[in-house]
């Protein structure tokens, strides 16, 4: 392949590439096409917008929440806790999910979440396990997990 548009490969050994989203693609992408899809591969632009997505949403939720319980007090604070029970529950599938596939991408297992799960619990370092694999550059020649 020589020219730089995302290709799908029917596994014949053609270079795969995946797919740079914009931020409203990602966010469609990983809440409602591939909500709970493990399988297949997450670009670098889908990881870090729908991430930038779930922190605004979520900053939104905070924001909506705490304005809430300022004007309704304790009323409003269980509002507020209910939102962002509903706000959690609704992003750790896709998270997770898109985690995997972005791992994926740079030709590693998704178990390796795991991994990110174990060190953020244990030393904080949940984080850092992001950064890194949302920085590695794709896999694109013999990559085992394209779709």
């Amino acid at each position: 392949m020589t020219d730089n548009s995302p290709v799908k490969d029917d596994f014949s050994g053609n270079v795969v590439k995946s797919t740079p989203r914009t931020f409203v693609e990602a966010m469609r992408v990983c809440l409602m096409e591939k909500y709970a899809c493990f399988n297949g591969r997450a670009s670098r632009s889908e990881f870090w917008y729908f991430n930038l997505g779930c922190f605004l949403l979520g900053l939104a939720v905070v924001i909506v929440g705490s304005i809430l319980a300022a004007v309704l007090g304790k009323v409003g604070f269980g509002i507020m806790v209910l939102l962002y029970i509903a706000y959690f529950l609704g992003i750790i599938v896709p998270s997770l999910a898109v985690q995997v596939r972005r791992l994926h991408d740079i030709n590693q297992t998704g178990w390796l979440v795991l991994a990110g799960i174990v060190l953020n619990m244990l030393a904080g370092l949940g984080l850092v396990f992001m950064i890194v694999i949302g920085v590695l550059p794709p896999v694109d020649v013999g990559n085992k997990f394209n779709d």
